[in-house]
C-alpha cells in the first residue's frame, strides 16, 4: 500500500514539475501568470512533503503489509455439504470436524526425531479422500500446471508437499495446500477460484505419517521462507469464516463491521430476527424481494446459489437462516468496496480508507458513481465537491433528526466519524 502511494506521489511530483516548466516558460512571456505559477510551486512543496513523509514509512512496509493484508482467510477445510454454482464446487458450510495436530515453529519432526522449523500448520482428523479442502481466499492458482497424472509422481506430487496446490491473492501473499489425496484436485494453473471452493480433498501423500493438511500463508512471495504463523493471526478455528476483521491500512481506523454496521443503519437498521434466528423474506414491489438489512434476491442470485439456496423456491414470508443471509450481506458490501476501490484506481484517485467507506455506501444503495471523480479532481476534499455532487445524487430521504443519507456519508467522507445518526 505504501509503496504504491510512493509511485503515486512520484507520478504527481513529476507532473507538476512538468507543468511548472511549461507555465515558466509561459511566464516569461506573460508575467500576469505569476499567481497561478505561485499556487503550482505551493502544490510542489505540498506533495513533496506528503512524499517525504511516505518514504519515511517505508521501514514499516513489512509490518504495514501483514497488518493490512490479514482480511478474510478462512479456515482452509470444508463443510461435508457441497453446492454446485457455475460448474465450481463450493463447501461453504460448517466446517467438517478437524484439529490442529502441528502449529507453525520449531517441532520434533515426527519422521526423524531431530528438531526442525515446521513452516505451516497441519490439520488432521479429517477423512482421508473425502474432507473437502477449500481456497482460504479468492485468487489465482499458480500450482499444479495441469491435472494430468493427479497422483504421485507425475507432475503435482513433490516428496515433501505430496499432491499440493498453490493459489496467489490479490493482497500479494500466496496459500499452499500439502498432502492432498491422490486425484482429488480440482484446479490447475491460470484458474481463478473463489473463497469457499473446493480444491482437493485431504490426503496423506508426500513426507507425511498419517491423513491431515498443510496449510501455508506466504507473505508477499512464493517461497517458503515466506511462510508466517497462521492460526490466531490469519485463520481462527473458532471464526472459520470472519467477515468483520480489519480494514484499516494507512488511511483510516474503520472496521469491516463499522462498514456492515454503517449500511445496515443506511438501509433502514438492523433487521428483526424470528425466534428461530432467521429472517423472513418481504416483498418491495414490482415482484422484487428483500431479506436482511436489503439483501435483494433480484441482484445476488450467484451469492444465493453460492449457499445451495434456490431464489425460485422462496416467496413472501419464508424464512432463511440469519448467519448465510448476513454472510452473503457482508460479501455484497465487500464485491461493492472493491469495485469502488477498482473506479478510483482506474481514474487515478487515492483516498482514505474511511472515505472509501463512504462512496461504498453511497453506490451500495445508488448503485453507481457517475461523476465522482470528475468533480473530485476539480474540487478535492471540499465544499464544491458536496455542493457539486454529493448533495445532488441519490436520495434524499432523511434521518433521524435533519440529516438525508448523503449528508451522514459526505461526514464520513470528512471526517472519518462512523456515525449515522440512527
Amino acid at each position: 500500500m505504501v509503496l504504491k502511494k510512493i509511485l503515486s506521489c512520484v507520478i504527481i511530483v513529476a507532473l507538476f514539475l512538468f507543468q511548472f516548466e511549461c507555465a515558466f516558460a509561459y511566464e516569461i512571456q506573460d508575467s500576469s501568470h505569476e499567481s497561478t505559477i505561485n499556487g503550482m510551486i505551493n502544490q510542489i512543496y505540498m506533495t513533496k512533503e506528503t512524499f517525504e513523509e511516505l518514504v519515511g514509512e517505508a521501514d514499516e512496509i513489512e509490518a504495514e503489509v501483514i497488518t493490512s493484508n490479514n482480511d478474510l482467510y478462512w479456515w482452509p477445510v470444508g463443510s461435508v455439504e457441497t453446492t454446485e454454482v457455475n460448474g465450481k464446487l463450493f463447501a461453504t458450510g460448517t466446517p467438517e470436524t478437524v484439529s490442529v495436530s502441528s502449529d507453525f515453529g520449531t517441532r520434533t519432526d515426527p519422521a526423524t526425531g531431530t528438531q526442525k522449523v515446521h513452516r505451516g500448520t497441519d490439520i488432521a482428523g479429517g477423512r482421508n479422500g473425502e474432507t473437502n479442502i477449500i481456497a482460504a481466499k479468492s485468487g489465482t492458482v499458480v500450482y499444479p500446471e495441469s491435472l494430468e497424472g493427479n497422483d504421485i509422481g507425475d507432475g503435482i506430487y513433490s516428496a515433501g508437499y505430496g499432491n499440493y496446490v498453490i493459489i496467489q491473492h490479490s493482497d500479494g501473499n500466496y496459500t499452499l495446500y500439502g498432502h492432498l489425496a491422490a486425484n482429488s484436485i480440482l484446479v490447475k494453473a491460470g484458474d481463478h477460484v473463489e473463497q469457499g471452493q473446493v480444491i482437493g480433498k485431504m490426503g496423506s501423500s508426500g513426507y507425511s505419517t498419517g491423513t491431515h493438511l498443510h496449510f501455508e500463508i506466504r507473505i508477499g512471495e512464493n517461497s517458503n521462507s515466506a511462510a508466517v504463523k497462521t492460526v490466531g493471526t490469519y485463520i481462527f478455528p473458532d471464526n472459520p469464516r470472519p467477515m468483520s476483521t480489519s480494514t484499516s491500512g494507512s488511511g483510516g481506523s474503520g472496521t469491516k463491521s463499522d462498514l456492515i454496521n454503517f449500511i445496515d443503519v443506511m438501509e433502514g437498521g438492523e433487521a428483526t430476527k424470528t425466534a428461530n434466528n432467521t429472517y423472513v423474506i418481504e416483498c418491495i414491489g414490482d415482484g422484487a424481494h428483500t431479506v436482511g438489512n436489503g439483501v435483494t434476491f433480484e441482484y445476488n442470485q450467484d451469492k444465493f446459489q453460492k449457499y445451495g439456496i434456490d431464489t425460485s423456491q422462496y416467496g413472501c414470508g419464508d424464512e432463511l437462516p440469519v448467519d448465510v443471509i448476513d454472510q452473503i450481506r457482508a460479501e455484497i458490501i465487500e464485491d461493492t468496496r472493491e469495485s469502488v476501490e477498482s473506479y478510483l484506481a482506474s481514474n487515478g484517485i487515492s483516498l482514505k480508507d474511511y472515505q472509501v467507506d463512504a462512496l461504498t455506501s453511497l453506490k451500495y444503495q445508488r448503485g453507481n458513481l457517475n461523476g465522482f471523480a470528475e468533480n473530485y479532481k476539480k474540487y478535492g476534499e471540499t465544499q464544491g465537491l458536496w455542493d457539486n455532487w454529493f448533495s445532488w445524487v441519490g436520495t434524499s430521504d432523511r434521518f433521524p433528526g435533519t440529516y438525508t443519507r448523503r449528508e451522514v456519508e459526505w461526514e464520513l467522507f470528512t471526517t472519518g466519524v462512523y456515525n449515522p445518526h440512527y
